[in-house]
This record gives structure tokens, sequence and C-alpha cells, in this order.
């Protein structure tokens, strides 16, 4: 089982019960809701972060827009592929 929240913090880790938590953060340099600097600081806390996605003129609902954003999510899934078949 893999749980995704995007936007959050970048990485992966098990968690108690040993299911595999995985995060790609993706978010826009112009979000007016959540600043990109909140993103990144998190992303640097991050314990094993995988690489996160600033999309410079991004907003907070518009990532989609971006072929960047679709770019990135087919990278993060594939991680999580290979994360998979190492487990």
């Amino acid at each position: 089982m893999i749980a995704c929240c995007f936007e959050t913090i970048c990485g992966y880790d098990l968690d108690e019960s040993g299911i595999l938590k995985a995060w790609a953060q993706i978010m826009g340099t112009d979000d007016d809701v959540v600043n990109w600097f909140h993103g990144n600081k998190l992303w640097k806390m991050a314990r094993d972060p995988l690489e996160p996605l600033w999309i410079k003129g991004g907003g907070h609902c518009n990532l989609a827009l971006y072929p960047d954003y679709i770019h990135h999510l087919c990278w993060f899934t594939q991680e999580m592929k290979n994360m998979n078949t190492k487990i």
C-alpha cells in the first residue's frame, strides 16, 4: 500500500506498521495560499527526500496546467514502482 500526499513533504518512509508512505512535493512559486518557501523548508527537513518540483509562476490551483507537473507525477510514480520492487 502506498499513501501519497502531494504538496506536503517529499520523501518516503515506513510507518510503524511497515506501510510505505511517500510524498511528492509540487508547489507553485506564485502560490498565494501556501508560500513555496514553506514547502522548501519542509522538504529540507524530510528524511531521504525525493526531488521536489517548484513550478515557476504556478499558483495554488493551476499546477496541472504546466507540462512539468505531469512529467514530475510520472517520475514520482516510477520511483514508487522501483521502490516497491526493492522491498
